[in-house]
């Protein structure tokens, strides 16, 4: 009999083999444990920057030093988590290719400042040009006249630009002559006139290929070309407001004058036909070297790759795949494709019976481990946050299941009843729009109860599928819990970050910003009114006018990426959501390099309720996530589980089916940490346990690598069993094994308390 395995399991179980077997088939360019002088000549030239690396951060330079010099390979991927250092390993490699090179850096428009900022702190002497200026045009002419005279830099240069200004270009207006043609109509005997469009350039009438002519209105819509003398139809529109074009003028004009081009967030160039993908396009192909840094090189779909890959690395994706043909044949050899096909019951027509089947294909998330041994394995160096978390202070993740108060409870199951129905019904007529309406709504009414809630069909507004009182309640369950975790941590004057994910429909930002302030503590709201290229510094300003203790509540879809939160080094989830790329990316936007406090991050539910569902639900997503996922990118799998129907369709369905899964909230956070903690350390877990002095008391700890996991004090007394569990930081273990002098130790705690 065949027994099927789970692919989860299946991984955790022979992992060691695996990993063997991994290590004995790959050849890497650079091994760490057999370096050259190559190497060690890359390490004494990182070793001169102003800020020193961290030693996995300069493990990965040397290898993309190695990869793109020694190598020479065209493109390298830099795939790190956010906080790791993708952009001191970037400048550590550029100063590293060469000893005065020419660095091209194109990065989103907000980080600009930050490129310039991080250059000065890194390099010495380095020169620095902000291209991300109107004139943009007249620095690239005085590039040109550099080139010209073969002029080499005296330091390294390094030249920043945003991509929204390389990838503008000049407003255009179709080109042609008019021409009125009259003719007799024979069969009325009036002269009917007839306009003609005329090529500029030979004269000749403008037609398709299909020999149509083309209206004013078609040549109008889309750049043509004379099908007689290939001449553009199309001329510059001097009537607009003119725009250079960056991109453009380096691939004609300034081809092989930078040694190297950095492409920051190179996972939103993805485009296939986007004036931001083609101009990546046009500068990729007029440098030697091109260097991608991104945290999230896989979105999910096969075809996220495609055109990274065709313009970074043509002459390899030429082999197999045409440019602009290619998706297709890309997405069914690699991707996932769904064919769903619908038939419709015979009918009797007048002369016969007959039905009618329809075929659709779409889409599906997911992507061929081929991929990643064919394109992107010798081109790729990873790494995740805890590559370098031994120079990173603690983090610690805490989960608080609330009780409803009792108005609160009946109200809430009230409306679940109603909505199982509204969504039982949905599912039953084959239709998902709905769902995440639904669920929204379970989710987020507990912590806006004060307002009356009113879900009504979208169809017919007149049909109210389920509503909920507003309740009169002074404080809620959850405030006074949030309440209580702030001012514990005022106390220690750690300032606290609030992520509430609604802050429309369902807003409760002002209810929490009243409720602190009334209580002696200093509030503010990040809002979607802040642009993303000041959020950074306006962040700043509020803390520094603050000039003590505050808190800053904000949803966490504004601070996900590109911000650096240090100031926070408490993070409070009053509200969670569903999407877990969110939830980790903004919960780890206080733990990063320069934070120097541990980092401690709540996350409230309350029991028994849909945001309870929710987080077990991602919890297990994660679980299963780390297990598969390695280290290939910080959202890699996670994209898929939350994709399509993924959590949105698996939280219906928990709902209809009053699924209730065994264990509390806190064991399977437990166990989706402890699976963390086994990935980041490639080890076996290990079980160590040690008697105390009283043979009736045993301490178990289990440990990944030099990770505790946790620690069980029991303690057998009579014929009951008391269990207790306790955490303990790393370090303190260290300290008695040093001690000690071994790893597995007798202790004597007091167990009596």
């Amino acid at each position: 009999m065949q027994e099927t395995v789970n692919i989860k399991d299946f991984i955790t179980e022979f992992k060691e083999v695996l990993s063997e077997k991994v290590i004995k088939k790959l050849n890497p360019v650079y091994n760490p444990e057999s370096e050259d002088e190559f190497d060690k000549k890359t390490e004494k030239n990182c070793a001169r920057l102003l800020r020193q690396l961290f030693p996995n951060q300069l493990l990965a330079a040397k290898a993309l030093v190695k990869g793109l010099k020694k190598e020479n390979r065209k493109n390298l991927f830099l795939t790190a988590e956010m906080g790791c250092g993708k952009t001191i390993m970037a400048i550590a490699t550029a100063v590293s290719l060469k000893k005065r090179p020419r660095v091209l850096v194109t990065c989103p428009p907000h980080l600009v400042n930050k490129w310039i900022r991080e250059i000065k702190q890194t390099v010495r002497n380095a020169e620095i040009y902000n291209l991300n200026t109107q004139n943009v045009i007249s620095q690239l002419l005085s590039l040109r006249k550099l080139k010209k005279r073969k002029i080499k830099p005296s330091n390294a240069e390094f030249y920043i630009i945003g991509r929204e200004r390389m990838k503008q270009r000049y407003g255009w207006k179709p080109a042609y002559i008019k021409r009125t043609t009259r003719k007799t109509n024979p069969e009325t005997g009036k002269i009917e006139k007839t306009i003609i469009l005329l090529c500029p350039n030979c004269g000749k009438h403008i037609i398709d290929e299909k020999h149509i002519s083309l209206s004013e209105h078609a040549l109008a819509k889309k750049k043509h070309f004379c099908i007689h003398c290939k001449n553009p139809l199309f001329e510059a529109d001097r009537n607009r407001r003119r725009h250079a074009e960056p991109a453009w003028f380096i691939k004609k004009y300034l081809k092989n004058f930078f040694d190297l081009a950095v492409f920051d967030e190179a996972h939103e160039l993805k485009g296939e036909n986007t004036n931001q993908g083609n101009a990546f396009g046009s500068i990729a192909s007029a440098t030697p070297h091109t260097l991608c840094l991104t945290g999230t090189l896989m979105g999910g779909y096969a075809d996220n790759l495609f055109y990274l890959l065709y313009r970074t690395d043509p002459s390899l994706m030429a082999q197999d795949f045409r440019y602009k043909t290619g998706t297709g044949e890309w997405t069914a050899k690699y991707g996932v494709l769904e064919t769903v096909t619908i038939e419709k019951e015979d009918e009797d027509n007048i002369y016969g019976r007959g039905g009618k089947t329809y075929t659709r294909i779409r889409k599906k998330p997911g992507i061929s481990p081929e991929v990643l041994a064919k394109y992107l394995l010798d081109r790729s160096v990873f790494m995740r946050l805890t590559d370098i978390c031994n120079e990173l202070p603690e983090y610690n993740e805490t989960v608080i299941s609330i009780d409803m108060h009792e108005e609160l409870r009946d109200t809430y199951n009230q409306l679940k009843e109603n909505l199982i129905t509204a969504v039982t019904k949905a599912l039953r007529g084959g239709s998902r729009r709905l769902l995440g309406a639904y669920l929204q709504a379970l989710l987020a009414y507990p912590d806006a109860c004060r307002k009356e809630l009113i879900i009504t069909d979208p169809d017919d507004k007149t049909e109210i599928i389920a509503d909920a009182p507003a309740l009169i309640v002074d404080k809620t369950e959850k405030e006074k819990e949030l309440l209580e975790i702030v001012k514990k941590e005022k106390q220690e004057k750690r300032n606290c970050l609030i992520y509430c994910t609604y802050t429309h429909t369902h807003d409760v930002t002002h209810n929490l910003k009243r409720l602190l302030e009334e209580n002696g503590i200093n509030t503010f709201i990040l809002s979607q009114n802040i642009s993303t290229s000041k959020r950074e510094q306006w962040i700043k300003d509020k803390v520094k006018q603050a000039n003590g203790y505050v808190c800053m509540i904000c949803n966490p879809e504004l601070v996900k990426t590109g911000l650096d939160l240090i100031e926070f080094p408490t993070v409070i989830y009053y509200q969670t959501g569903y999407s877990i790329y969110t939830l980790r990316q903004a919960a780890r936007r206080t733990w990063r390099i320069g934070q120097d406090k541990d980092v401690r991050v709540y996350y409230l539910v309350y029991r028994d309720s849909m945001q309870e569902t929710a987080m077990r639900l991602i919890a297990t997503k994660l679980e299963t996530s780390l297990a598969i996922e390695g280290d290939l990118t910080d959202r890699g799998l996670v994209a898929l589980s939350e994709a399509g129907e993924g959590l949105i369709y698996e939280l219906a369905r928990t709902l209809i089916n009053n699924i209730h899964t065994p264990g509390s909230l806190d064991y399977y956070w437990k166990d989706y940490r402890k699976t963390e903690a086994e990935t980041d350390s490639y080890l076996t877990p290990k079980t160590i346990r040690a008697f105390s002095m009283d043979r009736r008391k045993t301490v178990t700890l289990e440990q990944a690598g030099d990770k505790i996991i946790w620690i069980e004090i029991r303690e057998n007394k009579r014929r009951k069993k008391r269990s207790t569990t306790i955490k303990v930081k790393q370090g303190e273990l260290e300290k008695i094994a040093r001690k000690t002098g071994q790893t597995v130790f007798q202790l004597t705690l007091p167990l009596d308390v």
